[in-house]
């Protein structure tokens, strides 16, 4: 027990839930307040409507017994005997959902000092009413009315009794009062049944809001969401789009972070740049200024130097495409997203990047299978695909010993496009498997020929995050190494 309230303490809701939860108990609250407003007002206006109805009521009995004074007297056996004939009555009136049997109205006249002349329950013949409400204040003229529950007639304590009276005139002068009463328990089925669907309208209310609040909790948590995986993206600096967001003010956040992480980038990107250029530029100014030196001294052979003139050559053609290489590679990194798209056929690509390759192949007699290649079309951006299988094609022919094979094939599956471009070379050193997409990591070729400027897996790996996809390079079980390029469809 005290684990569970140990982590009950540590549980921290997200924002969406306890957005959430303010919200179902705002809405909750305010829904129950206008309910309960509701039923009262609704209580007070079937009061207000039955009381309207006894005061019709009240006066047409007054009218009636004031009439019947004007000629003498007012006959109570002959009232009396109306009262039961009503009383008797079997009435089977359906008044929308309720069914009226029985008749429930009663009346009692009094006299000017208010003593009970009459009464339609047979009680209190005799007693003085004169100081109930009803009965006081008609008689002095004015509007006499009451609710009581200290009336005999309602001894049970079960409900109220409603009472409005009306004088009884003689002339201009007062003689009576006629005070015309009924349950107000009578109008609870009105009262319960339209509480029922007033009710019922609150919970349908309530889970309308319920449901709207749970919908705006996840509208604002999505954008915020968003909004996040798109911060934890730029962290690791992986290139991606800013989302699209509804709110104005998260958009606003979302342009400022990208804002802010380019500007960072940017610095570290040329900070970066300047030190591996300087790095990797130092061993070739170095060579090119040991061979100056040498051909300013007097007497060197010519053969001398001839050799130190191609050394000059080979280091110069490496520093341009050593700069050339970074440029590009350059531009390809400060690109958030591909330029146009179109269809290739992918075997025709193929094609064309072997028939330039094609005096490398023949020189070294390599031999090239290519009949996994399936006939399909791929969408890419066509310069940046055909560098991308450039670069693996190259060091494929790099590292193929002489009559070796290289192996093509490429297709489509539920994961999209794939390609792969495998040799017979000597794979990949197991300390080198970590480092091969490192920018100016290369490894020596077989025979003894130079590096290459260790940017073409640099290259490549960033035209297939373009494209959405991945480039992966592993030594085969049967030997050499295995290139493999998928991004979807």
């Amino acid at each position: 027990m005290s684990s569970l309230w140990q982590r009950l303490r540590r549980y921290r809701p997200s924002f969406s839930l306890r957005l959430f939860f303010v919200y179902f108990l705002l809405a909750g609250s305010l829904c129950w307040i206008m309910l309960q407003k509701a039923l009262d007002e609704l209580d007070l206006n079937v009061r207000q409507v039955a009381e309207e109805t006894l005061v019709d009521t009240a006066n047409l009995l007054a009218a009636q017994l004031s009439t019947d004074l004007s000629k003498g007297t007012i006959d109570f056996t002959a009232l009396d005997g109306a009262n039961r004939e009503y009383q008797q009555r079997q009435l089977h009136a359906q008044i929308y959902q309720e069914l009226k049997q029985q008749p429930d109205l009663n009346f009692y006249v009094t006299d000017a000092s208010g003593r009970v002349l009459f009464n339609t329950s047979g009680l209190d013949i005799g007693a003085d009413y004169s100081r109930w409400r009803d009965v006081a204040l008609t008689l002095r003229g004015e509007y006499g009315a009451r609710t009581s529950k200290t009336e005999p007639l309602a001894a049970e304590g079960l409900s109220s009794i409603i009472h409005v009276a009306a004088p009884i005139r003689t002339g201009d002068q007062i003689v009576g009062v006629v005070s015309v009463y009924k349950r107000i328990a009578r109008f609870g089925g009105f009262l319960a049944h339209s509480a029922a669907k007033l009710t019922h309208y609150a919970i349908i209310l309530g889970l309308l809001s319920l449901v709207f609040g749970w919908l705006m909790s996840y509208w604002l948590t999505r954008s915020t969401h968003k909004l996040v995986s798109y911060a934890r993206q730029l962290a690791t600096h992986t290139r991606v789009a800013a989302p699209v967001l509804h709110d104005r003010e998260l958009q606003q956040v979302a342009a400022a972070m990208t804002d802010m992480q380019q500007q960072l980038a940017d610095k570290d990107y040329v900070e970066r740049y300047v030190h591996t250029l300087t790095h990797e530029l130092k061993a070739p100014l170095t060579g090119l200024r040991g061979a100056t030196e040498i051909l300013l001294e007097p007497d060197v052979p010519p053969a001398q130097q001839r050799k130190f003139l191609s050394n000059i050559s080979q280091l110069t053609e490496r520093m341009t495409a050593l700069v050339q290489r970074l440029l590009a590679l350059a531009s390809l990194e400060n690109r958030r997203t591909l330029g146009e798209t179109q269809t290739l056929a992918l075997k025709q690509l193929f094609s064309t990047l072997l028939d330039e390759r094609m005096p490398q192949i023949q020189a070294r007699q390599l031999q090239i299978d290519s009949q996994s290649v399936v006939a399909i079309e791929v969408s890419a951006e066509p310069f940046l695909l055909q560098q991308a299988i450039a670069n693996l094609l190259d060091n494929a022919i790099d590292f193929s010993p002489e009559g070796g094979c290289i192996r093509l094939q490429a297709g489509k599956d539920q994961q999209g496009y794939w390609l792969q471009i495998s040799d017979e070379g000597p794979g990949i050193p197991a300390f080198a498997l970590d480092k091969i997409y490192e920018r100016f990591f290369s490894l020596s070729r077989p025979g003894g020929r130079s590096k290459s400027t260790g940017l073409g897996l640099s290259f490549v790996r960033e035209i297939m995050e373009l494209h959405r996809g991945t480039v992966e390079l592993i030594n085969a079980a049967e030997g050499g190494v295995r290139a493999t390029l998928r991004w979807p469809a």
